[in-house]
């Protein structure tokens, strides 16, 4: 769908004379491209920077249209180049470095770096010729800088920080080269991708300012922020850490996840993998040559496939075996914690395997609910089976009796109901922000225990600043600091414990101030989540303008609802719903 910004305008219409109206491919790629050319072009007005150099391809610039309205300079346009030649004495106040290209270059010069400084580096660099095995990629941006003027700033385009700074050095490798970071944004990219810009600077500082960026719009908060040197709690937001300290995207949601795992579970107690066994190798590549042993798990190296107990069930050198020793710990629980969402996002943090599973901190609960929860997780395994079993049954049996459908219905709304309570969970911990608003009641004063038109009102103008922006997630029970508290008072007081009044007075809420026509682009539920009631309303973004009783209109900036009047409502209206 067309994005109706001005900045968008000259890529889309690219894009659509070049492959038709409705036709346009990697939608995402041209995101970045206005991103990164946004963050430029902010950078120039906030520093007062005049000049600007923009050196090495990309295969994901569109090289015709990115920078066309700023005035720079090109140098290495041309990806076929095997020699990083650039002029020593052009200096330039920004100078932003995109040396990603596939096919890259398989030169000596372009894939190891060679350290002037060994002392320094010896902890992290393990080499008799003090070199590492390095990148197109990284030599260009190390070049590029030579360019970068005294008080200057440098943007690295990178493919992701696993591979940047964990493979391949690049904080040790800038620093070796009198270079330090101020900032690193990973930017929003389709599938899988991963890619990062990193501010570079001569300046040395004791912090550095990470956020991982959701759209263009939260670069204008990430951008105040790194401008005044403020920090959140949220990476989307934006972190200052302790130069060195931030040690990856993966790794800081996974300890985040891990830290509300266990303040939710207060039982859990937190294990580091290297005291709970021994990490063994496979002994011969044509079969995972495993020594049989009790207590053991397998874990692959590709984190989005399953660690097992059953050695039968690997092939090959793809796993590597975890000999539990611990007698806290159960290897079936062990298995269950890896292959959860929040295991998995532990072993993508590291690119190394056997380093995961040495670093790796884990949330074990007491023996006896280790069992419970293995239990259920090999009960849910048979019924996935028998499921799976039952699907084959009906593909060649398709009318099946009113009682069997009946008990299929059951299941799925019992299901439906399991996967709600753990969506809401998910939005808890993703914290609030452009997209995610937490309200403690609907119009009910905890304080003076009365109703408040203020508190409905607050609520109504976060779901219309929802619907004139991208959309978002209201939860209602739930406090400024991520605690559930719950609906159940006000349900009890107001409604005698009665939903389904709770939720007609909503209705009627949102009917009379915000208006029964803009019905579909919400849904509304009432969630049990750890034994209490939360109200979730999801918003989809509107076809359409909407102004809370007629008159005001609001949009949901990172992460407040703010209200728009005069001619920047107009722009914005014109822009978003043309």
């Amino acid at each position: 769908m067309k994005k109706n910004r001005p900045s968008y305008e000259k890529y889309f219409s690219a894009s659509e004379a070049m492959y038709g109206v409705g036709n346009i491919p990697h939608e995402k790629y041209i995101e970045l491209n206005v991103i990164i050319e946004k963050l430029i072009e902010k950078l120039l007005d906030i520093r007062g920077f005049k000049t600007l150099a923009h050196i090495g391809p990309s295969d994901i610039l569109w090289e015709e249209l990115f920078l066309n309205n700023i005035k720079h300079s090109r140098y290495l346009k041309n990806d076929k180049q095997n020699e990083l030649d650039l002029p020593n004495e052009v200096k330039y106040e920004l100078v932003f470095s995109s040396f990603l290209i596939n096919p890259r270059p398989n030169t000596s010069s372009h894939n190891k770096y060679v350290f002037k400084n060994s002392f320094k580096l010896s902890k992290s660099i393990d080499n008799q010729n003090n070199s590492i095995r390095s990148c197109y990629s990284i030599i260009g941006s190390l070049q590029s800088m030579k360019m970068l003027s005294d008080e200057g700033i440098g943007i690295c385009l990178l493919s992701s920080y696993q591979q940047a700074f964990n493979s391949f050095k690049f904080r040790e490798v800038l620093n070796d080269n009198q270079l330090n970071i101020e900032a690193i944004l990973k930017l929003p990219a389709p599938n899988t991708s991963e890619f990062i810009l990193v501010l570079v600077s001569k300046n040395k500082s004791k912090r550095e300012f990470v956020v991982e960026l959701g759209s263009e719009e939260s670069l204008e908060n990430a951008l105040m922020q790194f401008t005044k040197k403020k920090s959140s709690e949220n990476i989307k937001d934006g972190i200052w850490f302790e130069s060195s300290k931030f040690k990856g995207f993966y790794n800081w949601h996974y300890h985040n996840s891990l830290k509300e795992l266990t303040s939710e579970f207060f039982n859990f107690k937190e294990f580091r993998m290297k005291d709970v066994g021994s990490i063994r190798s496979p002994k011969n590549k044509s079969d995972h040559g495993f020594i049989d042993s009790n207590n053991c798990i397998y874990c692959p190296i590709n984190s989005s496939k399953n660690a097992t107990i059953n050695v039968d069930e690997i092939s090959g050198r793809s796993h590597l075996q975890l000999v539990v020793k611990n007698s806290q710990i159960l290897p079936d629980y062990l298995v269950s914690f890896l292959n959860s969402q929040v295991g998995r996002l532990g072993r993508a943090a590291f690119q190394n395997l056997r380093l995961a599973l040495n670093e790796m901190t884990i949330a074990v609960p007491p023996i006896n609910q280790q069992k419970e929860i293995t239990t259920n997780f090999k009960k849910i395994d048979e019924l996935t089976e028998k499921i799976q079993k039952y699907a084959h049954n009906l593909s060649l049996n398709p009318l099946s009796d009113s009682n069997t459908l009946n008990k299929v219905d059951q299941l799925f709304n019992i299901i439906s109901e399991l996967s709600q309570a753990d969506k809401c969970r998910a939005i808890i911990r993703r914290g609030e922000d452009i997209s995610t608003e937490f309200k403690q009641t609907l119009r009910f004063d905890i304080q003076k225990q009365t109703v408040e038109k203020y508190i409905s009102e607050a609520t109504l103008k976060t779901i219309a600043a929802f619907l004139n922006t991208k959309g978002g997630d209201l939860l209602i029970g739930v406090d400024d600091n991520s605690m559930i508290t719950g609906i159940d008072n006000e349900l009890y007081k107001l409604h005698k414990g009665n939903k389904d009044k709770f939720l007609n007075t909503f209705k009627d809420l949102f009917k009379s101030n915000i208006g029964p026509e803009f019905y579909p682009f919400i849904d509304q539920k009432i969630i049990e989540v750890n034994d209490k009631r939360v109200f979730l309303i999801s918003c989809k973004p509107s076809d359409k303008e909407v102004f809370m009783n007629g008159r005001d209109f609001y949009i949901r900036t990172t992460p407040a609802t703010d209200k728009l009047e005069g001619p920047s409502q107009v722009d914005y209206i014109r822009t978003r719903f043309g």
